[in-house]
């Protein structure tokens, strides 16, 4: 055969047994690993998606609890309702377990929405402190022209499975407002009466209230009034009211004066009377009847008095009056006798039972 076939059929048949050979066998840990591989990466991926999530959830949660759960936010949200005259807004801040009255509440809202309330503004938190479940923020704010600077105590609600934020609540909301006013009438701030409480040594009743400016005033008295005063609660700092009569009073009291002081003129038992004149001439007597003479009118000042009870009447000079006693002797004659002079005064108080002005002699002098 030649060299030639000899190659050819070598080749072919080198080639027939390459074709029929079987492919080299695939172990088992390469089969594991080709299948494996890619389960593994999805894995891998999810577990960083996953704690990306996380991370970002986390950064989310420490997000808002530092802004919207915060004592400075706490406060922001307390002036906010201020400033909105707010009233529902503002009780989850200052009283999140409804511990103050219903009356309270009611007053506190209708002081809000009042003409006679401003609230504050433009404020500034300076500073804040936490330490745990307590905080401090210290903030700025205007009160009319004036600026003040207070310090909030804040307390953190205990923890519960139904919420995942805590709230802040300010424990300290309110500031005294002391009112130099010793008569009965109810002091008003922005229309209601508030209750009082004993001031630290002012002698004075002192009021609790939000910040902001209030119309102080007294509650309508037939008598007198108070010019009414925009304050704000400063601590230690009373506000004066001072009372002034009613331009109505003076008249009417000097009126009612010069009813008794004639009335009395003619009437025999004067001590029984209430009058201001008496004389103990006619016991001496069989006195049938006496006319007095008023030689000189007294002369008196409606006003204040010292103790800041009421509306009282000082004689500032006394009035002269003298008696004629008609009487009967023991000859059944009938005689005169001229009495001595007196003088009297007509010092009283005044009052209105039923909103009318009543003089009463020698009452309260």
């Amino acid at each position: 055969m030649p060299p030639s076939t000899q190659t050819f059929g070598k080749t072919e048949e080198m080639s027939q047994v390459n074709e029929t050979a079987p492919a080299p066998r695939m172990t088992r840990d390469v089969y594991m690993y080709r299948l494996k591989a890619p389960t593994s990466r999805r894995s891998f991926f999810r577990f960083c998606a996953l704690f990306g999530a996380l991370v970002i959830l986390t950064i989310t949660l420490v997000i808002v609890r530092a802004t919207a759960y915060s004592p400075t936010a706490a406060v922001r949200d307390y002036f906010s309702a201020l400033e909105g005259r707010n009233a529902t807004a503002l009780w989850p801040i200052v009283d999140p377990h409804d511990g103050m009255p219903d009356p309270a509440r009611s007053t506190f809202a209708a002081m809000l929405k009042d003409s006679g309330y401003t609230p504050p503004s433009n404020l500034t938190v300076q500073s804040s402190n936490a330490n745990d479940n307590q905080a401090t923020v210290t903030a700025s704010y205007q009160v009319g022209s004036t600026s003040r600077t207070d310090v909030f105590n804040l307390q953190r609600d205990g923890a519960r499975l139904d919420r995942v934020f805590r709230p802040w609540h300010i424990t300290n909301p309110t500031t005294q407002l002391y009112v130099n006013w010793s008569y009965p009438d109810a002091v008003l701030a922005a229309g209601q009466a508030t209750q009082s409480t004993v001031g630290f040594g002012q002698g004075a009743p002192a009021f609790e209230l939000f910040p902001g400016q209030y119309t102080i005033a007294i509650a309508d008295n037939p008598l007198y009034t108070a010019t009414a005063t925009a304050a704000a609660p400063a601590g230690d700092v009373p506000l004066q009211l001072q009372p002034a009569l009613k331009p109505t009073v003076q008249p009417e009291v000097e009126k009612q004066v010069a009813a008794l002081i004639a009335k009395c003129t003619t009437l025999l038992n004067d001590a029984a009377h209430g009058c201001p004149y008496q004389t103990n001439e006619t016991q001496s007597v069989t006195a049938t009847s006496v006319a007095w003479t008023i030689n000189v009118q007294p002369q008196f000042a409606v006003g204040f008095s010292e103790g800041g009870s009421g509306v009282v009447v000082t004689t500032t000079q006394q009035g002269e009056a003298t008696p004629v006693i008609t009487y009967r002797d023991s000859n059944n004659v009938i005689n005169t006798l001229d009495g001595q002079q007196v003088s009297f005064s007509v010092d009283g108080s005044v009052t209105a039972p039923g909103g009318a002005v009543t003089y009463a002699y020698g009452v309260g002098e």
